[in-house]
């Protein structure tokens, strides 16, 4: 068990091993960054199938400028897994994801200057998980989905952040897929690659609507993908 030292004896600190403390104590992600994420998805994976409150909605916040762990921040409005979030400079949104027993079209947002628990934005046309999401200072994107037992698709939809309401459908990708690499400038949305055996890179414009445009290829196929851009380029 976590927390009582069987762990660290031969195999390093407390920290490195994820062994500070029992799971359920723990306030903090710390020590080894490979370790934590195994440890961390897993017990989230674990908390959706046993539909375990305690794990799924919590919200974490850092200062990016300084260093250091993260710090809870609130909660979501409901428990889920595989949601992805977007901002603009004063607020943060979550949609979509899985909470047990089935996927879940909400929205939640936050106003990242202040702390506290999220409030309900509105609804995705998609009650979907594992999807990808962009956005530049107005509009918000979210693209692609995993629903069971339809597979995966293609839809965008799309938000205005400075709003509440519904989502709207914006258009689709090119080929369907779900968790693609998502980031944007101002002006630019693209979404790469993804689950659904793709290397295709997806752009679209972000103020109108429309399908996606073929903007080039990945390396490789890749999955479960996450994308950030500091609106110049994007990784």
């Amino acid at each position: 068990q976590r927390g009582h030292g069987y762990f660290d004896k031969k195999l390093g600190s407390k920290d490195y091993c994820q062994n500070r403390l029992p799971l359920r104590e723990e306030t903090e992600i710390s020590g080894h960054a490979v370790r934590a994420m195994y440890l961390f998805t897993g017990a989230a994976d674990v908390a959706a199938a046993k539909n375990d409150a305690g794990y799924l909605n919590t919200i974490d916040y850092v200062t990016i400028s300084a260093t250091g762990n993260a710090v809870d921040f609130g909660d979501l409005t409901s428990e889920r897994t595989g949601l992805y979030g977007l901002a603009s400079q004063t607020r943060g949104v979550f949609g979509g994801g899985f909470g047990n027993p089935a996927n879940t079209n909400i929205i939640d947002y936050i106003t990242i200057a202040s702390l506290g628990n999220a409030t309900d934005f509105g609804d995705l046309t998609i009650a979907a998980r594992d999807r990808s999401a962009c956005s530049n200072a107005t509009r918000g994107l979210y693209a692609s989905y995993y629903t069971v037992p339809s597979g995966y698709g293609n839809t965008i939809d799309y938000i205005t952040i400075s709003t509440l309401g519904n989502a709207v459908k914006f258009g689709e990708l090119s080929a369907s897929r779900y968790n693609p690499g998502g980031c944007a400038s101002s002006t630019r949305g693209v979404f790469a690659s993804g689950a659904g055996l793709t290397n295709t890179i997806d752009y679209v414009t972000i103020l109108t609507q429309g399908n996606a445009i073929d903007f080039g290829d990945t390396l490789a196929v890749n999955e479960q993908l996450a994308g950030l851009s500091n609106g110049h380029g994007g990784l």
